[in-house]
């Protein structure tokens, strides 16, 4: 650790949505390969970068993440959590920087720390270059991603330009690049990506992907301890009281390629997911974000160019997808959310399909998520500024380790270091809005009154 404190902390930036065998894998190696003393995992909360709501919510998951051998869990602030690659890197690296870190330990595809580096150097050298050329692609038409890959290989070469199509190698250099241009004393180190990609909706591998796992859960994956075992939510309604029924539904068990969880999530956080089934899915957020569309529609009484106007106040929402969006709303006026969602014949009136709905062939489906979620949560672009104006380190659990290092840092941090919500609501609103619309989606799905941010507090081990 920096300073006179002897504890040597490593940084992992995390989202566990949910934390499984590759996650374990990364939190140990990281700890060999850096001679850390404390892992920090600095986490998504409520929604995560893919945009889209966690599977869980975030005490749980810093909790599977606590039980499994992390020291100590710290929220990324929400505005970051939801943004492209390089804000959310950014946002990361500054609180790791806030907490003190020595190091940050980091997946990619690759592999290599030179190489990532040697590329993050250059796109920082080149920062300008790279806007204006990848600008005049996207102007005709070519995606951001392929604008960025063509331009890369003009500055460096082919092989090194290729590193960009894999996510992991993506926020590898982002992390980097937020090292280099703010001169951060905390050193990078990669670790080599184990078992299924990233994408990943098929589990191959005892490493498999929290995209597939989260698949296999919606889809009713069984969720198997050591010997017990709870079937998932599409087939834990099975009774032994109704053979007829009970027969005809084990027929669709059969259909369903169950997976005993136990061997892709360590065993005390399986257990933990076992015993949290309120799973929260991209598509059930569609009320409350038509909710707020409507409610911009209104705003603006009905009139196009005012609500274009007010919807392009979000990131990533150009010309084209506010018109498309102010379409959509236009439609809802005539139809209930309710009747919108069970609509066979017009799939733009769920999350999803909306989202497939109103991406454009420049704006990659995952930044129309992003910014659906933005818009759902209210977080416009003035958002943005927030953290870096009042900055503060969110505690959302710690072992007992975890709590020594909050101990020693408390008496050299510089910026609010938050363990009682409370104290901190003007600070924290973001974060706290987001949670209560999550917590908001879990009721209405389950009929379950979630714990708030104002009665939780961190999570021990």
């Amino acid at each position: 650790m920096q300073g006179d404190l002897y504890m040597k902390a490593v940084g992992l930036v995390t989202e566990y949505n949910p934390f499984h065998n590759g996650h374990l894998y990364h939190l140990n190696k990281a700890m060999e390969l850096t001679g850390a003393d404390i892992s920090v995992a600095v986490m998504s909360g409520d929604f995560v970068q893919r945009g889209e709501p966690a599977v869980l919510d975030k005490y749980t998951r810093a909790s599977m993440a606590l039980n499994s051998g992390v020291n100590l869990v710290i929220e990324l602030p929400v505005n970051y959590a939801v943004s492209s690659a390089e804000s959310f890197a950014a946002g990361a690296l500054k609180v790791l920087d806030y907490i003190k870190a020595d190091s940050i330990a980091f997946g990619s595809e690759s592999g290599n720390i030179e190489r990532l580096s040697k590329l993050a150097h250059i796109l920082c050298d080149n920062e300008d270059t790279l806007y204006k050329e990848i600008s005049k692609y996207t102007a005709n038409g070519i995606s951001y991603a392929a604008a960025r890959q063509k331009v890369v290989e003009k500055l460096t070469d082919k092989d090194t330009a290729a590193m960009l199509t894999s996510s992991n190698n993506i926020l590898a250099v982002e992390y980097l690049k937020a090292i280099i241009k703010n001169n951060y004393a905390i050193k990078p180190y990669t670790i080599k990506r184990q078992g299924d990609d990233y994408n990943d909706t098929d589990i191959r591998s005892e490493y498999a992907s929290a995209t597939a796992l989260r698949e296999n859960l919606k889809n009713g994956m069984k969720k198997c301890i050591d010997s017990d075992c709870v079937a998932g939510d599409s087939i834990d309604t099975i009774t032994a009281d109704d053979n007829d029924t009970n027969n005809e539904k084990n027929n669709d068990i059969n259909n369903i390629n169950t997976i005993n969880i136990s061997e892709y999530i360590p065993v005390k956080a399986g257990l933990i997911l076992s015993l949290n089934t309120n799973y929260i899915y991209p598509d059930d957020i569609t009320e409350a974000l038509f909710t707020r569309l409507l409610d911009i529609l209104f705003a603006s009484n009905y009139d196009k160019n005012v609500f274009i106007e007010n919807v392009m106040q979000y990131p990533d929402v150009n010309k084209e997808i506010a018109g498309r969006l102010y379409k959509s709303a236009m439609d809802m006026i005539t139809r209930t959310v309710q009747q919108m969602s069970e609509s066979k014949d017009n799939g733009a009136f769920s999350f999803g399909s909306l989202c497939e709905h109103i991406k454009t062939k420049e704006v990659p489906l995952s930044r129309i998520k992003r910014a659906l979620i933005r818009i759902t949560l209210g977080l416009d672009k003035k958002h943005m500024e927030k953290y870096s104006n009042e900055p503060y380190i969110r505690v959302l659990g710690f072992d007992k380790k975890g709590q020594e290092y909050l101990s020693y840092i408390r008496k050299t941090v510089e910026v609010p270091l938050i363990t009682k919500t409370a104290d901190y609501k003007e600070m924290l609103l973001d974060d706290i809005h987001a949670a209560n619309i999550y917590n908001m989606i879990v009721a209405g799905k389950y009929g379950v009154k979630e714990l708030g941010d104002f009665v939780r507090g961190p999570v021990r081990v």
